[in-house]
């Protein structure tokens, strides 16, 4: 005779959540899939330790989730600020992988529920086409140009940089201390490295959005008719790896 299911008082107050997979049932869901909606869903909520797998419901999948009152407070606050466009980059980035992921298996939005029915956060499928384009990818940058302009109130100055090629990057900072020695280069030829942050176009191209320089030097005439040369010079081919190669060098700085 089986005994009936006694839960202690401490999972009897926890709160609990239920995230809807609609691509699959308990039966057909890889359990590696599964591990990765669950994965990407913590980084959303934050607070994984808190969150605890109590379940699976059937029909579609249905991870049932508990967790304390003051972590389910936060989870709330964090996923209205995701689905509002805000919070960290690394959440915000969990948030898509996942709509990537729905569309991938099928379409259907997954949803993130109360245990009484309220919808507290939605990922709704992307387009795998309009999906090519990246947003945010940190990468150790070096580029070479004018220096247009220094300046700003904020704790990390504005800087303007036209690159050899014309393309004017409006989105530099640097800390004041490395403005201050960069600006008797002010319309001068400089090389400048740093922390830069590149999309890619839905056409495939790669375009950096912002740079914090960390390092300067001023080129010479020399120098920059070699750059420039060199620029001519370039036939871009990316390979078909170059996600993985850049990411893979994001993580070797970091």
């Amino acid at each position: 005779m089986t005994r009936p299911r006694v839960e202690s008082s401490e999972m009897k107050n926890l709160e609990r959540f239920k995230f809807t997979v609609p691509g699959y049932t308990p039966e057909t869901m890889p359990l590696d899939r599964l591990m990765e909606y669950l994965s990407q869903l913590s980084i959303v909520l934050g607070n994984p330790r808190d969150l605890h797998l109590v379940g699976i419901e059937k029909s579609s999948t249905r991870p049932v989730l508990a967790m304390p009152h003051d972590v389910a407070v936060k989870v709330r606050l964090n996923a209205r600020v995701v689905a509002q466009g805000g919070g960290s980059q690394r959440r915000r980035e969990a948030f898509d992988t996942i709509r990537r992921m729905v569309s991938e298996d099928g379409g259907k939005p997954a949803v993130l529920k109360e245990s009484k029915g309220a919808i507290i956060l939605k990922f709704p499928s992307v387009d795998i086409g309009q999906d090519q384009v990246i947003h945010s990818l940190r990468q150790p940058t070096s580029i070479e140009g004018t220096l247009m302009r220094v300046g700003g109130i904020a704790e990390n100055a504005q800087l303007l940089i036209q690159e050899m090629n014309g393309t004017v990057i409006a989105g530099c900072t640097a800390s004041r201390s490395v403005a201050q020695a960069m600006a008797p280069l002010i319309y001068h030829a400089i090389r400048v490295s740093g922390i830069g942050t590149w999309h890619r176009t839905e056409e495939g191209k790669w375009a950096i959005t912002r740079l914090h320089v960390q390092t300067f030097e001023a080129l010479d005439e020399s120098e920059l008719e070699d750059v420039v040369a060199k620029l001519r010079a370039v036939n871009v081919r990316w390979p078909a790896d170059s996600i993985e190669q850049l990411q893979a060098m994001r993580e070797q700085a970091a």
